[in-house]
């Protein structure tokens, strides 16, 4: 699982909000470890310094904070600026493949600043995930493509950086990344930290309808036991299902005004799509704290604060 390790090179590098110099640099990896000929694809990697002059010799590796598909050289950076990781430690980010440069695995899905109703779209539209599948099987094998291999890469990185073990970090997607390096290289790793477990039974999003379920009630809980909340939307269970039932009958033409064009937009939305909106605004304070306001006026028949917030 271990390819021979090649010379990486680093060179200082300025990455905001980082106020020291940190180091950057490319490692190339073959696409098919298995053969070890053929295509290679370039790696990322980045060492953000400790802040004591006696850093550790054992570092923190941000695994992924969660995706897939995450950019670990730009998300890492943000994440680890003012960690407490940085203390005592170097931080070590390597983009996993497929996130980043030109071996970036992205195409174009529903929901864009020019299209801003996309957002709305549900989940995974079956067309545009299989459009996107052919798109990228023409610049890669997507079989190749995959959570062992990808930390397979990383603990080559991790070699070829002279590093005996390193601490692992990951979050959501990321912690089941960090529990399979931990299978696959166990030798290569002091600690691990994982955040919001999604292990590799996880089967997502099979449990999204429940948890959305959970979240909602804990929210309209909350709404009750503060006094203001419950005076203004002291119903707002019952609207929250009228809306649903509406919604179910027929789909919903909302206009709003889209600042990016200057100009109206028209949305339409349906049940699901309304469905999954509110599951993804009780993920942030900013939005979930909103859910209450907007359910009541879209049970008023305003749905426009409902989409504004749901894009």
């Amino acid at each position: 699982m271990l390819a021979a390790q090649q010379p990486l090179t680093l060179q200082p590098c300025r990455l905001a909000p980082i106020e020291a110099t940190a180091r950057c640099g490319t490692y190339w990896v073959y696409e098919d470890r298995a053969r070890g000929v053929g295509r290679k694809i370039p790696l990322k990697v980045i060492i953000l310094p400790s802040r004591s002059a006696l850093a550790a010799p054992d570092p923190m590796l941000v695994v992924s904070p969660g995706g897939p598909g995450t950019t670990n050289s730009e998300t890492g950076v943000a994440l680890a600026s003012g960690a407490a990781w940085r203390d005592n430690r170097d931080v070590v980010l390597v983009d996993l493949r497929g996130t980043s440069g030109p071996n970036r695995l992205d195409c174009r899905m529903p929901g864009s600043d020019a299209h801003p109703e996309g957002y709305l779209s549900t989940l995974f539209p079956l067309a545009a995930i299989r459009a996107c599948r052919d798109e990228l099987s023409r610049r890669a094998n997507l079989r190749l493509y995959n959570t062992m291999l990808a930390v397979d890469d990383v603990d080559e990185v991790r070699a070829a950086l002279g590093y005996e073990q390193v601490n692992l970090w990951g979050g959501s997607w990321g912690t089941r990344a960090v529990l399979i390096y931990l299978r696959r290289h166990p030798q290569s790793v002091r600690s691990a930290i994982i955040e919001g477990v999604a292990p590799p039974s996880f089967k997502n999003p099979l449990p999204h309808a429940r948890s959305a379920q959970d979240a909602i009630e804990l929210l309209f809980q909350e709404c009750d036991r503060q006094q203001a909340c419950h005076a203004a939307f002291p119903d707002v269970r019952h609207e929250l299902w009228a809306v649903v039932h509406r919604l179910k009958q027929a789909p919903a033409a909302v206009t709003i005004f889209d600042s990016a064009a200057g100009s109206p937009l028209t949305a339409r939305l349906t049940w699901q799509q309304f469905a999954e909106a509110l599951r993804v605004m009780t993920y942030n304070l900013a939005t979930a704290r909103r859910v209450p306001m907007v359910l009541h006026r879209a049970y008023l028949g305003d749905l426009a604060p409902f989409v504004r917030t749901g894009i």
